[in-house]
Parts: C-alpha cells; structure tokens; sequence
C-alpha cells in the first residue's frame, strides 16, 4: 500500500510542495486536508489434511505409554485489496493550479516523471474516479507513483521453500481421579514470506527512515522464524465436579521472530526478523457449579515478553516488549441453563473480559507505542427447544468505546475501539 501517494496529506507535503513551494500554503492547508476514504478487504484460502494414529489399551508397550503419530498437508494464501479515494483532488487541484491533476506509471528502476506517459505518450488524467490499488503480496504489486522517485519492478514476485521438524512431547501423571498433573514441550515454526517492496535509494522518499534504523538494503522477505515451549501444569476437581481448578506455567524461546516495522516518515511497513525473544508466563482457570442451573468461571494470564537479542539494536532493543502482547489478560462470567422440560430450556450468559495494556511498536515516539487495557461485557438470553435455539444477544454491552490503538497508517494516525455495541437476534434451527 503506497501511502505516499494515495495520502492526500503525504501526497501534498512529500511531493508538491517541494515541487511548487509557492503553493505550500494551498497544498498544505487544502489539498492535505481532503478526506480520503479506505476500502480494505483481505481473502484468506486454507487447505488442510491430516492423518494421526495413536495407541489404545491393546497396543504393545508399557500401559502408563500413550502414543500419537501422525502427517499433514496444510497450504493457505491471503489476498489483500486495498482500495482508497481522495474525492475532490482533480476539481481541487485545478482551482489551485489552473491546470488537471496528471499520471505518470513509474516502470524504470529509477524515474523522476513529469506530465504525460513514460516515453512520451499523451497525458492522461489520474484519478478519475479516486485511486485504485491492488496488492498482491503472494505473486506481485503494482503501484503508481505521481511526481516522485521509485525502485519499483514489474512484477514483484517472491518464492521461497521452508522445512521444519515439529516434535512435542507430554508427561502426565494422575496423583487421583480427580486430580492430575503433567509436563510437555513442543516446537513451534512459521513460514517466512515476502515484504515490499518499497521505494529505496539515496533520492527516495524512504531514505531517511532507512538510514535511521541502519537498513542498507531493500527489505524484499523475511524467513521463517520457530519456538520452542515448556509448559507443567496441573488439573483438578472438587466437591464431586462442582468446582474445577486448572494452573500451568511456560517458558516460550522464540528464534528469529517476524514482527512489523514502521517507516514514519514514508509511512510503509514491512516485515522483518527482528531477532530472538523469551516469554515467561502463568495461567490459570476455574468453575464452580452454585446450582444444578447457575455455572460461575473465570481465567487469568500473566505474562513478561521481551527481546532478549536484536538483529538491529537501533531498531530493535533488547529488553523490549514484544508488540501485541498484552502482559495481562482475565475474565469473569455466569452461564445460566434451566431445563424447563425433557426439550425446552431457558439460557443466559454474561461474559467480562479485561485486556491488559500492551505495546504496539517498537518506536518509542509512535503513539501506537503504548496500547492501554480496556475491557468488554457480552451477555445473551434465549431459549432451547430441542437442537434449535432464539438468542437474544449484546455484544460490548456497556459501549466501551476507549481507543485501543493508535496505528500511523499511510503516515496518517488512525484511532480503533472496540467494536460498538452490537444488539441482535439469532434463530438456530437444525434439520
């Protein structure tokens, strides 16, 4: 997505004020201010297959040894469409400048292009029903670049093969029937994918943000990256199942992580692997039934992670948070089921659900830097009649509208909630 150019507001501080700077009051005050609508929609297509098998009480073996083998074939693509306007910017741009908005399609390595096509063709009119772009980003992306400079091929394609070795294993000991303890240790590994590209080069506008955080290279893929995970816990009921009560702790090392890294002055983002990080965590949940109809439950999660070693320190530091992890995370709900015969029930369910703060960059002067803790309360009653149900439902009952994120999209500071209050209906009816 190549906000310096879709962005009304990058579009008149990046490119026509140096251009024509005895118009930077107009371009800055008017054409920066125009509103500029997205449309942003992204595909996803999975396939997955697995075949497991895995012992039971006749297998060969020791009893106390449980087995499980298995293989997969697991493919997926993602498709994002990024569809954005500037209303207004031909009609404003000819108040301005006596003359219609034009387009130059950048395809040469370098391009500094003025009105009229590459070669020489007519000029023809750019957005004449708003900006148009697609990307790609498994096979290609094309972008038009308007009065500035480019490092742009056609078409960018990235291809890579990974292999990986998943193992887990899991120790677990029942000390009664209703209690249980165990331990397991699993590796976990991602794909690495393609990134970009973006304009680089000692005259592009994304130079400086190179040059800040020592990238003397075009970013066009990262690698995979993996983790291994250490996990004992321990499950446990009570009162004859009435209450239930499980706990467990981790240690999460995680090798060549991919995360997002922003360019504020160009407003991209690619990614990259920033390095390695560990992550120390505890959790914890539990029930108990107050009456045959009346269920109580509620979680807890405690977390500390943070990069323990940085492939580009001036990016990255170590003993950073890693972003979009929040340090803290609990809930708390009731479930009410009254049977009103052998068919037909009465339901009820409230849910609060408390997010932590967490950090959402690694740049300390981003205000998506610090993301604060925020919390959500669903509820629903409805009534059960054999496999169908009526539900009447409220999600974000309270309307909780904090701003939860403040990411720079396309140089523009954008702000998120939650979702807003959601009141509706929902009829299940099974055959």
């Amino acid at each position: 997505e190549d906000g310096t150019y879709l962005n009304s507001t990058a579009f008149a501080l990046f490119f026509l004020d140096p251009i024509y700077p005895q118009y930077q009051p107009q371009n800055d005050g008017i054409i920066a201010n125009l509103p500029s609508a997205v449309h942003y929609r992204t595909h996803y297509r999975q396939f997955s297959q697995e075949l497991r098998l895995s012992s039971n009480n006749s297998s060969p073996g020791p009893h106390w040894l449980s087995w499980v083998a298995g293989a997969y074939f697991a493919t997926q693509s993602v498709h994002n469409t990024d569809y954005q306007t500037i209303d207004a910017i031909n009609s404003t741009f000819q108040s301005i400048y006596g003359t219609s908005l034009e387009q130059s399609l950048v395809e040469t390595a370098y391009g500094n292009p003025t009105y009229g096509q590459p070669g020489g063709g007519p000029a023809i009119t750019l957005f004449p029903n708003g900006i148009d772009e697609s990307d790609d980003r498994t096979y290609r992306q094309q972008q038009y670049a308007v009065f500035g400079q480019a490092s742009i091929a056609f078409a960018f394609t990235q291809n890579a093969t990974s292999k990986a070795f998943l193992p887990k294993a899991t120790l677990y000991h029942e000390l009664s029937r209703q209690s249980s303890v165990y331990a397991s240790a699993a590796k976990g590994f991602r794909l690495g994918g393609p990134t970009g590209p973006i304009t680089f080069g000692p005259t592009s506008v994304c130079n400086g943000d190179f040059q800040n955080i020592g990238q003397t290279t075009q970013p066009t893929h990262f690698t995979s990256d993996s983790l291994w995970t250490y996990e004992v816990g321990t499950k446990n009921e009570f009162l004859g199942g009435r209450a239930r009560f499980n706990a467990s702790g981790y240690l999460t090392n995680w090798r060549n992580i991919q995360q997002q890294i922003y360019l504020p002055t160009c407003g991209y983002y690619f990614t990259s692997n920033i390095g390695n990080a560990r992550i120390w965590g505890a959790e914890a949940d539990g029930s108990f039934k107050l009456s045959p109809s009346l269920l109580i439950s509620g979680t807890v999660s405690v977390n500390d992670a943070k990069v323990i070693q940085s492939n580009n320190p001036i990016d990255v530091a170590v003993g950073q948070h890693l972003i979009a992890v929040p340090g803290f995370t609990a809930t708390a709900g009731a479930n009410y089921l009254h049977r009103l015969n052998s068919s037909i029930a009465i339901t009820g369910l409230v849910n609060y659900a408390y997010v932590g703060h967490s950090y959402g960059s690694y740049l300390l002067t981003d205000p998506n830097y610090h993301n604060p803790g925020y919390a959500v309360v669903n509820a629903s009653v409805g009534i059960r009649f054999g496999p169908n149900a009526l539900t009447l439902y409220a999600k974000n009952l309270l309307n909780n509208q904090t701003i939860i994120q403040r990411p720079q999209i396309n140089t523009v500071v954008e702000g998120y909630t939650v979702h807003p209050r959601t009141i509706g209906l929902s009829l299940r009816l099974v055959e």
